[in-house]
C-alpha cells in the first residue's frame, strides 16, 4: 500500500493538487519496488535547454519495517557513482592549466586543493539538495498515513510550572495576612475580655 501511495504520488493530476509543491521547476520522481521496500531518483528541467532534463545525482533507498499495526520507514540516500567521478574532470582541467604557470609552488598547489575542495563540495550540497527534495516528496505522499505524534514538553514547561508555584505561594501568603491573620488575632482579643465563667 505505501508503494501504491507513492506511485500514484509520482504522476502529476489535478486531482492531487495539495503535492503541487514537490513538482515544483518540473521536478520528477521515478521509484522502483524493492522486495523489502523502494528506490527513488529525482531530476528536473534544465532551464536554459528547452525539453531536456537533469541527470539524476542521488540514489535514496528506502526500507520498510513492520510492527503489528505500524509501519516505521527508514530512508538514506548517497550519490550515483558517475556523479562521484564528475568531482574531479573540472580540477583536473583547471590544475592542467595552472600547473604550467611560473608561479610559486605553494600557491599552485593550494589552487588545486581549492579546486578540489570546492567541487566536492558544490556536488556533495547538490546531492544532498536532492535527497531533501525526495525526503519531503515522501512526507507529502504518507501525509495521510502518518499517525499523529504525541505532545511534546517544551524546555520552558520547568520555568512556567515554577513560576506558577511561586505565584501561588504569595498569592497564598497574601490571602492568610488578609483573612486568617486578622480573625486569629480577634479571636485572641475576644478570649482576654470574655468572663471567667465562660471558661
Amino acid at each position: 500500500m505505501a508503494i501504491a501511495a507513492l506511485q500514484t504520488a509520482a504522476r502529476p493530476s489535478i486531482e492531487r493538487l495539495h503535492l503541487r509543491s514537490v513538482f515544483a521547476d518540473g521536478r520528477r520522481y521515478y521509484l522502483q519496488a524493492e522486495p523489502d521496500g523502494f528506490r527513488m531518483t529525482t531530476n528536473a528541467k534544465e532551464s536554459w535547454r528547452y525539453a531536456h532534463r537533469t541527470s539524476p545525482v542521488t540514489i535514496m533507498f528506502g526500507v520498510f519495517d513492520s510492527d503489528r499495526d505500524l509501519t516505521r520507514v527508514t530512508l538514506r540516500s548517497r550519490m550515483r557513482l558517475t556523479y562521484l567521478l564528475d568531482v574531479l574532470w573540472l580540477p583536473a582541467f583547471m590544475s592542467s592549466l595552472i600547473i604550467m604557470t611560473p608561479w610559486p609552488p605553494l600557491l599552485v598547489g593550494a589552487l588545486v586543493v581549492a579546486f578540489c575542495g570546492l567541487s566536492w563540495l558544490g556536488h556533495r550540497y547538490h546531492a544532498a539538495l536532492e535527497a531533501y527534495e525526495m525526503l519531503y516528496f515522501v512526507e507529502k505522499a504518507f501525509e495521510d498515513f502518518l499517525s499523529p505524534l504525541p505532545p511534546q514538553i517544551e524546555h520552558t514547561g520547568a520555568g512556567v510550572v515554577y513560576d506558577l508555584q511561586r505565584d501561588f505561594a504569595s498569592a497564598w501568603e497574601a490571602f492568610y495576612q488578609q483573612v486568617v491573620q486578622p480573625t486569629a488575632d480577634n479571636s485572641e482579643g475576644a478570649a482576654d475580655v470574655r468572663p471567667p465563667h465562660a471558661c
